[in-house]
């Protein structure tokens, strides 16, 4: 048997999770779909797929159903039957998706909706707020990084941070959510990963006003932190070092302060809403600005 391409291989997976159907009269078999090439393979009814996809008509139409209503293009209760709006609310879907309103939905449109609905299922993540704080010879910070020199690529971010004056040592651990977005992976877009990433500073002064500590990150950058104590305030900026065959390859200086994530995340989780909103019908957009204008917005 051929196997499929690298590129339909990993979209495979996915579509297999997404939409599982039983026994129309066309269906195809799971090797002819996998020798299929990935744009012929998008452009085949949902329901010829039957045996490539593990679920029975009813739980398909179900799904599709529900993805529909998050979407505001069906306004009535799940039920796993096909029905004269259902295929409105798929026709009204093509149509904002500028494909032919058949009413039919294909694989690839299918997957399309299944990825925009997804962006609704995601529980707002909110980092805590700053403080600094001293006991004895250790002194703590946590707090969100954010420059008034650019906007954070990736503002769900928390950082700890603990100075130890009998080691000369500052440790500090970020914990990121990674929402840059991706075309390339299944769902990406619609997906936040988790990173952690631990760093050592030393100690270059300690005073009963300020702690200054350093990082060199190779040979072009070097990082330096400042956590002053009278105004409980810790910064941190980039700094290069000089060496003149780095200057084509590092970034401009920036610094950061540790500040709470309510503000920071709350503006994130606002425009992602948005976008959100967006992804809805066309007819439900207009229909909520109405009212909003109604409402004075």
């Amino acid at each position: 048997m051929k196997k499929p391409s690298r590129v339909w291989s990993r979209w495979l997976p996915a579509v297999a999770l997404a939409a599982g159907l039983a026994g129309p009269a066309h269906a195809v078999t799971p090797e002819q779909f996998a020798k299929l090439e990935p744009d012929e393979a998008l452009r085949l009814p949902a329901l010829e797929a039957i045996d490539v996809f593990g679920w029975s008509r009813r739980e398909f139409v179900f799904v599709l159903e529900n993805a529909l209503i998050d979407l505001r293009y069906l306004y009535r209760a799940p039920s796993g039957r096909s029905s004269d709006a259902l295929a409105a609310a798929v026709k009204a879907f093509q149509k904002d998706s500028g494909q032919k309103a058949t009413g039919t939905i294909l694989v690839g449109e299918f997957l399309d909706l299944i990825q925009r609905g997804n962006e609704f299922w995601q529980a707002p993540i909110v980092p805590g707020p700053a403080f600094v704080s001293r006991k004895g010879e250790v002194v703590a910070a946590e707090g969100t990084w954010v420059s008034p020199d650019g906007p954070e690529p990736n503002p769900i971010q928390t950082t700890s941070i603990r100075c130890y004056r009998a080691a000369d040592l500052c440790a500090m651990v970020t914990a990121r959510v990674i929402t840059e977005q991706d075309g390339e992976g299944w769902y990406h877009s619609a997906m936040l990963d988790l990173t952690l990433e631990g760093r050592d500073w030393n100690v270059t002064q300690w005073t009963d006003d300020r702690i200054e500590a350093q990082q060199q990150v190779g040979p072009c950058v070097t990082y330096r932190l400042t956590i002053d104590l009278r105004r409980d305030l810790a910064t941190m900026a980039t700094q290069p070092t000089g060496v003149e065959q780095c200057q084509a390859e590092i970034a401009p200086p920036r610094t950061y302060t540790l500040a709470s994530g309510y503000e920071v995340a709350g503006r994130y989780w606002e425009e992602r809403r948005e976008r959100a909103h967006r992804l809805r019908s066309q007819a439900f957009q207009a229909l909520t600005e109405k009212i909003q204008n109604r409402r004075g917005r």
